[in-house]
């Protein structure tokens, strides 16, 4: 992937999610467009080494992506953004299937506070934007294993 494709698809992730509209919009927006680059990531894993012929699929689930993901490429990322990666969907989960969520909000500032401190650019995030930051973090740091396992 070059470093134009590269540019393109962030470009693309932060066209995509939305500004305002909430914490719910976000997380729901979010999550699917992190699941485009799991799912990436996951076939790009399978590639070389399939024996079993597994496909990724529309039907396949983001928790089936990520399992697989995580167990193909448990090097790949360090194991606090595999289980932030967990909790997202968890949290997504929760929005989608549960009219009034309990302590969803508390969920949803605990990822977010916990990979911007991972980032180490938590003093640069806009004031209210910490989720947006957070999704994009993980986005890039999907991102960035999808590039080295295409380089390999």
């Amino acid at each position: 992937m070059s470093e134009t494709e590269k540019a393109k698809r962030l470009t693309r992730f932060l066209r995509l999610l939305p500004i305002d509209g909430g914490h719910e919009l976000v997380i729901l927006k979010g999550h699917l467009l992190i699941e485009e680059v799991l799912s990436d990531v996951l076939a790009e894993s399978l590639r070389e080494n399939n024996p079993l012929g597994i496909k990724v699929g529309e039907r396949m689930m983001f928790a089936e992506k990520l399992r697989f993901a995580w167990a193909l490429n448990s090097d790949g990322l360090d194991d606090c953004v595999w289980h932030w990666l967990k909790e997202l969907n968890q949290i997504r989960n929760k929005m989608a299937h549960t009219v009034e969520p309990v302590n969803i909000e508390s969920r949803v500032n605990k990822l977010s506070t916990e990979v911007n401190k991972f980032s180490k650019l938590s003093h640069m995030v806009a004031e209210h934007r910490e989720l947006e930051f957070s999704l994009a973090w993980l986005c890039i740091l999907l991102e960035t294993l999808l590039h080295r396992l295409r380089a390999s």
